[in-house]
């Protein structure tokens, strides 16, 4: 982000700064010309003072020198006192001097230090000098220089210099006026020739920086109309110099920006027809998914008749079975094997019918939310072959053809895949079978092991395919059945398989049928198989039951208490809320699915109260629910309906060996 300021320009910020630096530099240049002609002055009335003071010693010392009670050369005066006529001719020099503007006193010494001969100009009170003389220095062995103020204020430079032969002393006052008025006048021309020079400059600067930044100003106004979209600006190059160079570059830069806003337009074209392109794309595949969901639910729907077959036989077993205990036990002819043997066929008519409706959940589940795991390739094939027999048999019997599968299994080690989806790709590959024998036929399903992978093969002896449509066959939305057909279900198989790490392939002539062939790695690990375990042992738990189904409630209830736990029972989400305390129940048994609080309500309200205490979720959707999000959410173990007693003990005993590990 450009911050601008608003206050100065670069042309004012430029100007002020050179007239600060030129009047820092005037200040500065005045003021060292006043310190040194102020020292050249000191120097010059320093020197003059003293040439004065030596010519009263050599005056003064003849005078001293010669003064005698009797002398021929004295002369008496009026009053009959004898002067010697060098007396009067210093008298004469220092008057001479005191007429000088800068000479303010002369005082002449004895050896004794008595005054011989003292002389002022009327400003000055020699009482006050000799105060300020006896202060410093009156007795000098050494010429002597000094600056001091009389008591009047008046500044005066004192010269003191003692006459030969201890004869006396000299002692001449001047005064520093003239100097300080040279000095002033010093100051105030070369201040004002200082600022002469700094506003004269200012002009100067002030032309040139307009003239210099002329270019500037161009390219500025040229920007903005760049900015607005005329990509034809051009600054003209007036000299070969550093702005020429800028404005040389600036127009460099303008050629490449309107060189780059071409090819953007250019590219702004071609992403357009992209996008329209991907929106095309889209809306297919959105109707390509919702197909997709449409023919998963035709293929449930196609296998609903077969299913109802099948549970009505089931139903039929289970009633058939149950009404004949009755009537036995009616007419007392009911006996333990009987007994035993009518509840056999009732558990395994149960078990068969729980058995469909999990693989029924498994298909139609749709998108699967599973991790890679291990799963019995073998078995997939079973259950597979087993959920579309609906499909492969009982619609294709009621049209007058016959359809058989032939399967071919080898023991194999477990591979690795999401098992859900490779049921989706058997699923698709045995319909694609059964469409390609309107006729009837055989459907070939093999498996083979591999150096490091499981060999699945699907193959039919159906109308087959040509190499064109061979080549496309795993295309999306490439398809042969017209109308029918979505063109999206071997292009799904073959993106389940690339995603597990597996690989697939067709090989088909037309007239000869066609093998799909999948090839998916083996797991690391063994396969854990769930199988029913016998009952096992466990210690007494008190046990909270909550579930809005009485007869599943009850029977659950009266399992555990067979098992030997201390069962407390809830018929609504609330009511195992209300009957929850800390530290009153072992174990929590909750179902999903109730009309007051759900199964998820009822966790996190426990949870609230105890983070420790195991809670097992038990429900018929037990199939479509991640045991990890499930433990995220606050459940121990998810049981799914329906459950046995097999699996109910194991699932206490797991619980109380990891209890006791921890």
């Amino acid at each position: 982000m450009v911050r601008r300021n608003r206050v100065l320009g670069i042309k004012a910020r430029f100007i002020t700064a050179y007239s600060v630096s030129l009047l820092l530099c005037c200040l500065l240049l005045t003021a060292v010309l006043t310190w040194q002609l102020r020292s050249t002055l000191y120097d010059e009335l320093r020197m003059r003072g003293l040439t004065i003071a030596e010519i009263l010693v050599d005056a003064s010392a003849l005078a001293l020198e010669n003064e005698a009670p009797v002398d021929p050369e004295c002369t008496e005066t009026a009053n009959g006192a004898m002067v010697h006529p060098e007396n009067d001719r210093l008298q004469q020099k220092a008057l001479t001097l005191i007429d000088d503007a800068d000479v303010e006193y002369v005082i002449i010494q004895d050896q004794t230090g008595q005054v011989h001969f003292e002389v002022s100009s009327p400003s000055v009170d020699l009482g006050s000098v000799r105060s300020v003389l006896v202060a410093e220095a009156w007795d000098l062995s050494a010429s002597h220089v000094f600056e001091a103020a009389d008591v009047d204020g008046k500044s005066l430079i004192h010269f003191g210099v003692p006459i030969p032969n201890d004869v006396g002393t000299v002692r001449v006052g001047m005064s520093g006026a003239r100097l300080a008025r040279a000095l002033d006048q010093a100051f105030w021309t070369s201040l004002i020739l200082g600022m002469g020079t700094l506003v004269g400059g200012v002009f100067l600067l002030i032309f040139t920086a307009r003239w210099s930044l002329a270019p500037l100003r161009e390219m500025a106004q040229a920007t903005r109309a760049i900015a607005q979209g005329d990509l034809s600006q051009r600054v003209e190059v007036s000299f070969q110099d550093e702005v020429g160079e800028l404005a040389q570059a600036f127009n460099e830069m303008s050629e490449s920006v309107a060189t780059s806003r071409r090819k953007l337009d250019e590219q702004y074209q071609e992403l357009q027809a992209s996008y329209a392109e991907l929106q095309e794309a889209q809306s297919r595949l959105a109707h390509s998914e919702e197909a997709r969901k449409v023919d998963r639910l035709r293929t449930v729907g196609q296998m609903a008749s077969g299913i109802a077959h099948n549970f009505n036989n089931l139903m039929s077993a289970i009633i058939g079975r149950v009404q004949l205990l009755k009537l036995k036990s009616e007419t007392d002819q009911l006996n333990p094997s009987d007994l035993a043997h009518s509840l056999d066929v009732i558990e395994r008519a149960g078990l068969d019918g729980a058995e469909t409706v999990r693989r029924i959940q498994e298909f139609s589940r749709g998108e699967s939310h599973e991790g890679m795991s291990s799963a019995n390739l073998n078995d997939l094939v079973r259950s597979v072959v087993e959920i579309t027999q609906p499909r492969w048999k009982d619609q294709v019997e009621q049209e007058g053809h016959r359809i058989e599968i032939d399967t071919q299994l080898s023991d194999m080690p477990s591979v690795r895949c999401v098992p859900s989806e490779l049921r989706e790709v058997l699923t698709n590959l045995i319909f694609n079978a059964i469409d390609a024998m309107p006729d009837g036929g055989v459907i070939r399903i093999e498996t083979r092991t591999g150096l490091g992978f499981g060999e699945l093969r699907v193959s039919d002896t159906g109308v087959g395919m040509s190499r064109q449509v061979l080549e496309r066959v795993f295309d999306p939305f490439f398809t042969t059945k017209g109308v029918k057909g979505t063109g999206l279900g071997l292009s799904t198989v073959y993106g389940i398989i690339k995603r597990q790490g597996g690989e697939i392939w067709a090989d088909s002539k037309e007239g000869n049928g066609t093998t799909f062939t999948i090839r998916v790695p083996y797991a690391k690990s063994k396969l854990r198989r769930e199988e029913d375990e016998g009952i096992m042992g466990t210690k007494g738990y008190r046990i909270l039951v909550g579930d809005d189904e009485d007869n599943v409630r009850e029977t659950l209830v009266d399992l555990l208490r067979l098992l030997g736990h201390e069962v407390t029972e809830a018929s609504s989400g609330q009511g195992t809320l209300d009957s929850f305390q800390p530290d009153r129940f072992d174990l929590i048994m909750t179902d999903l699915g109730m009309p007051d609080l759900s199964g998820w309500e009822v966790i996190q309200g426990i949870r609230e109260q105890d983070t420790a205490v195991p809670i097992v979720l038990a429900t018929g959707w037990g199939s479509h629910l991640n045991a990890e999000d499930a433990r995220e959410r606050g459940a121990t173990r998810v049981l799914s309906k329906p459950f046995t007693v097999q699996k109910i003990s194991s699932l206490i005993a797991e619980l109380q060996g990891e209890l006791a590990a921890a």
